[in-house]
């Protein structure tokens, strides 16, 4: 539960992001030219990638809780209960 809402609250911030530097009107100068060029960050036309790196970080979450969640598992209630 926790991999999902951090992943998307993560995903939610970073669009939000993108989107404030891309109405500011920044603009960079790219190695070998003299005029500068508009920095534009893609927010739209991605969702695929979204939702691979959505899916992969609440994977990852996932496993990750696997150990810890099988050790107090096989834990006697009483020594658990220590450990809070």
């Amino acid at each position: 539960m926790l991999g999902i809402a951090g992943t998307t609250t993560g995903l939610l911030l970073a669009s939000l992001i993108a989107m404030v530097i891309n109405g500011a009107g920044l603009t960079w100068t790219p190695p070998g030219q003299a005029a500068p060029v508009p920095l534009r960050l893609m927010v739209s036309g991605v969702m695929p990638l979204l939702l691979g790196t959505w899916l992969g970080l609440v994977l990852m979450a996932t496993v990750a809780a696997l150990v810890p969640a099988n050790r107090g598992a096989r834990m006697p209630v009483v020594d658990a209960l220590r450990h809070v």
